[in-house]
């Protein structure tokens, strides 16, 4: 800010203060508005491989709070979505009306220096936008048996965080022995930022066709999808400019899927 820049000027060594933030919110006043901070999926990927952290996306259609909002408005393309590695958040991304207070709170917690654990176990008001971001913390602190102790009180907390700090050498050996690393991660980094967009399963409304983005990566290890994608990439007529982009997209995926490292 001005205030830091004229303060450093005239006192640099007596007063002078960082003024690069490690962890700045990101915001795009849409509707809904779309939110991040810290790392990025993508970002995640190229730095710890696919496996290398945990994550977790929740579609905002089907929580308590987007259900009542639902009566107003017709957008069901809100999610949230937390990004953690050894009970460290690494970022997180929020599409909801309210995306720009609930990244406000991981961002407190990046600053803070505080952990996956101790956003879960802070009570949200309920129903919120804010909550989903709770259950979320939640369900990845618990998804680890380190994660189930720290929540067996003090005693439990202490076993959990010396369960992780000696579980780490290894899962990242194991990780290391799994992927090829540098060109793995790159190739998988190359994946999480490329989307297909895909017919949804639902048969509400037979004549209204509802569409889901899916990453390269998330499918890379559906089998069937993918002989339906190499089938499809080959076919050489179109009947239409959907058909065309449908095509291009099936044939970019093939070609990813035909450089992964060896």
């Amino acid at each position: 800010t001005g205030y830091h820049a004229v303060r450093n000027m005239f006192a640099p060594k007596l007063l002078q203060s960082c003024a690069v933030h490690p962890f700045v919110p990101r915001v795009t006043f849409t509707d809904p508005e779309i939110a991040s901070i810290g790392l990025s999926h993508v970002e995640c990927v190229r730095r710890y491989g696919k496996d290398g952290f945990q994550y977790l996306r929740v579609p905002e259609q089907g929580t308590d709070r987007g259900d009542m909002d639902s009566i107003q408005r017709q957008l069901p393309i809100g999610f949230t979505e937390l990004r953690v590695r050894h009970n460290r958040i690494l970022g997180a991304t929020v599409c909801s009306p309210a995306a720009a207070e609930a990244v406000n709170e991981v961002a407190l917690a990046l600053n803070a220096g505080l952990s996956c654990d101790d956003l879960a176990r802070t009570i949200h008001c309920y129903p919120s936008y804010g909550y989903s971001l709770q259950r979320i913390a939640l369900a990845v602190s618990l998804s680890s048996v380190w994660g189930l102790l720290a929540s067996c009180g003090k005693f439990g907390t202490i076993l959990g965080a010396f369960g992780r700090m000696i579980s780490r050498p290894f899962s990242s050996l194991i990780l290391n022995r799994k992927q090829s690393a540098e060109a793995m991660r790159v190739w998988q980094a190359m994946g999480a930022d490329r989307m297909l967009m895909l017919m949804a399963d639902t048969n509400e409304n037979e004549n209204e066709l509802e569409y889901v983005g899916r990453s390269f990566l998330d499918e890379a290890d559906n089998e069937e999808f993918c002989k339906i994608a190499r089938t499809k990439a080959n076919e050489c007529g179109v009947t239409d400019i959907t058909d065309d982009e449908s095509l291009q997209c099936y044939r970019d995926f093939v070609a990813w899927l035909d450089q992964k490292p060896c």
